[in-house]
């Protein structure tokens, strides 16, 4: 489990690892947030459905790995907007596990990946 910098905690459908010392202990792992969107020269939010695009709501500006499709949507609708270009940041918030579950005496290094998928619908 994880807190954000919005003081939300995200289970493990949402932090993305960052790999495994030598002796196979969890590094850490980290949260993708979505902010500061702009869709055709407005502010958009985002929008997350649980159920492959069948409903929408409204949600905290993370991205999750698990089976949630992600969206713009306008601050009057929890509906995905039809946009032609959108830009905002990418903001990662790593977590360091705590030193006594690590074995310190080589160097660890981080290793975190990410895949975005944008569809086009």
């Amino acid at each position: 489990m994880m807190v954000s910098q919005y003081n939300i905690t995200y289970n493990d459908d949402f932090n993305y690892g960052l790999g495994f010392t030598s002796k196979n202990e969890k590094i850490g792992g980290y949260v993708v947030f979505m902010e500061n969107n702009i869709a055709d020269g407005k502010a958009v939010l985002v929008a997350r459905s649980n159920n492959n695009g069948a409903s929408w709501g409204i949600t905290d500006p993370v991205l999750g790995q698990s089976a949630k499709v992600g969206s713009w949507r306008t601050n009057a609708s929890y509906s995905p907007i039809k946009i032609t270009v959108v830009s905002g940041n990418l903001n990662v918030q790593p977590v360091i596990n705590k030193t006594s579950a690590l074995s310190m005496n080589n160097e660890i290094k981080l290793d975190g990946h990410t895949t975005l998928e944008l569809v086009y619908l």
